[in-house]
This record gives C-alpha cells, sequence and structure tokens, in this order.
C-alpha cells in the first residue's frame, strides 16, 4: 500500500514540504539549513521543486492568518504529539487560500 500511496500526484512535493517545514519550525534552523538537509529537493524536477519551495515560503509568508484560520474551526490546539499535522494543516491552508 504504501508504494500505492507514493504514486498519487504532488503527495512527494507535498511530502517533500511537510518535512522542511518541520526542519525550521522543529529543529530551529534556516530554510536554507532544512534544505541543504533535505537533499531530496535537488533531485526533483524544477518544478517541483519551485513548488516546494513556493508552498513552503507562502506558509511563513502568511503565518499569522494561517494560525488565525486554523484558531477559528480547532475547538482546542492540536497536541504536541500530534507529529506532521500541524505542519499538513499550515501548508494545505496555505495553498487554498493564497496559491492559485
Amino acid at each position: 500500500m504504501s508504494g500505492e500511496i507514493r504514486d498519487i500526484k504532488g503527495l512527494e512535493t507535498r511530502l517533500l514540504a511537510v518535512a522542511l517545514l518541520k526542519l525550521v519550525l522543529d529543529e530551529n534552523c534556516t530554510l536554507d539549513e532544512a534544505i541543504e538537509r533535505g537533499r531530496k529537493l535537488g533531485a526533483l524536477e524544477s518544478r517541483d521543486r519551485a513548488f516546494v519551495l513556493l508552498l513552503v515560503l507562502t506558509a511563513f509568508r502568511h503565518l499569522g492568518e494561517i494560525r488565525a484560520v486554523l484558531g477559528e474551526h480547532l475547538t482546542k490546539p492540536l497536541p504536541r504529539k500530534s507529529g506532521s499535522a500541524t505542519a499538513i494543516l499550515w501548508l494545505g491552508i496555505a495553498q487554498l487560500l493564497f496559491l492559485d
């Protein structure tokens, strides 16, 4: 099943965006450091690489608005043990609200 899930169009790029966002937020490194550590970005086609960076940068650019939107729809904050859920939600909101 894992192979089937990985074949979903655009999933690999979004998973990489989640990983980059988490490196910056969880390990307090810069985006440049996260990109260097996440070497998979260089293996992507230029179009996919550009999308990953656009998605992550859009999330950071609009983080205050994204947190406000999420706060309006959650009855309580996500637990610290939620893993990648916060990053996934932030990136999804960034794409839905701020990207065409």
